[in-house]
Formats: structure tokens, sequence, C-alpha cells
């Protein structure tokens, strides 16, 4: 039992010596690197072993991460932290086309990490010429996810920018004569993918953007009856055709930065 106790100590004090040679076994100085020789702390430089071994192997260093030597350095300049780097950033939006074109709108983007967002679009037209016997009805909304990329990405909103969207929307256009009409939102609906590019100016944004995609609408043709005033449904038709009505010039305003 003594000896086994005697063993035991002895092991230790092996293992307990050998860790601090180890630790000894390299040392930087000005002159370069120098190799332990085993006797009396004495050093010799150690020129083979110079390209083997990295500078930040020297054990007699305090030993500190890459991120604490960032935050701890005095030539950290705070103003070059990135402002999107934040939990949430809201963008309120119209497109001016939309607006040109008699159909308010409005829209909403979110962004919830620096190189994606998401958001949703929605518009509504609703006017009526009785003088010419003419109607111009539709609202829907698209959702969709935009992927942010380019030099002039700084975060979310800037640079450029492509992803999926999908919408839905009802009409009853009757320009003259001839009249068509979807009734339903469910019936109507289209999906495809954008690209564009945006700019800002301080917390105001404009982005240029279109998409192309694939439509499926349900629609009724009618004519006016002059018999009794009224309109008959000449015919039901279902249409699939290439989307190219997600276009636009948005501007925004960013709320979060």
């Amino acid at each position: 039992m003594k000896l086994q106790r005697i063993m035991s100590s002895a092991f230790l004090a092996v293992v307990v010596c050998g860790t601090l040679h180890a630790q000894d076994v390299f040392r930087y100085t000005n002159d370069g690197l120098w190799l332990y020789t085993g006797s009396n702390k004495d050093y010799k430089p150690a020129a083979n072993v110079s390209q083997k071994v990295p500078r930040e192997t020297d054990f007699h260093r305090s030993s500190k991460t890459k991120r604490e030597t960032e935050l701890n350095s005095p030539q950290r300049n705070v103003s070059n932290v990135n402002p999107y780097q934040r939990d949430l950033i809201i963008k309120v939006h119209t497109n001016m086309i939309y607006d040109a074109a008699l159909a308010p709108n409005g829209g909403l983007e979110l962004s919830f990490c620096k190189d994606w967002t998401v958001g949703t679009d929605g518009w509504i037209a609703w006017m009526r010429d009785a003088s010419h016997n003419a109607w111009y009805e539709h609202y829907g909304y698209d959702v969709f996810g935009r992927y942010w990329f380019g030099k002039a990405h700084t975060g979310p909103f800037t640079g450029y920018h492509v992803g999926p969207y999908a919408g839905t929307f009802t009409y009853d256009l009757y320009p003259e004569g001839k009249g068509y009409q979807c009734d339903k939102m469910s019936k109507t609906f289209r999906v495809g993918a954008e690209f564009g590019y945006a700019v800002s100016v301080k917390n105001f944004f404009f982005d240029f953007f279109a998409g192309i995609g694939f439509l499926h609408t349900r629609q009724d043709v009618y004519y006016p009856n002059h018999f009794n005033n009224g309109y008959y449904k000449a015919y039901r038709r279902y249409q699939n055709l290439p989307d190219f009505t997600r276009f636009g010039i948005t501007i925004g305003y960013v709320f979060g930065k």
C-alpha cells in the first residue's frame, strides 16, 4: 500500500514537471524564437523550428481570443458597426407606378437578418365612368421574399435583390361593350421570381424591380343586355398565362435603422 502511494506520487510529479517543461519549450524574444536546452532555463536559437511553430505558440503570453482583442483595441471604430445588425427592421413603402395607374397601394417589408427580407404588398382600384358606361375595378395582394447581395449591399434594403413572389387578386374590367371578371380571389393567382436594385438616402429607400412568372385565372366574359339595361355572361374560360404584372418603382421609409 505504501509502495502504491509512492508510485502514484512519483507519477503525478512526472506529469506536472512534464507539463511545466512543455510550456517552456519555446520562447519568443525580439531576436526571434529560442529553444529550451533543458538546463538552468537556458535557451538557444531555434532557427530550424521557427518556421514550424506559429508566432502565437508563445506559452508565456497571456491568451486572448480574437474577439477580445478586437473589442479592447484602441483602434476599434464604433462608427463602423453595421446599424442593420439588429433584431428587426421595418420598411413601409408604396409603388409609384401603381399610384400613377390610380391604384392606391401600400406595402410592408421586414428584415430578420442581414441578407434576407420578407414582405407583402396590397392594392385597390375602384373606378366607374358613368358617361361611357365603363369601370375599372381590381384589388389583391402579393407576398415575397428577397435575398440581397452585391457591392452596394451594406444591409437590408440596399443593393441588388432576387427572390420569389406569389399573389392573388380579383377584378372586374369593363372598358366599353365587353367585360372581363373574376369574382373570387381564390380563382386567380400568380407565382414567379423578381429581380431588382435599391438605393437609400438616409432612411428613405428607392427600389426598382420587375418580375416574371405564371398567372392562372378563371374569367367570365360578359356583354351588355340592351333589352333590360343589364348584362349577360357569354362564357367562362380558364387561362394560364405568363405574368409580367409584377413590377414597380417603390419609395419606402425604414423604421429601426
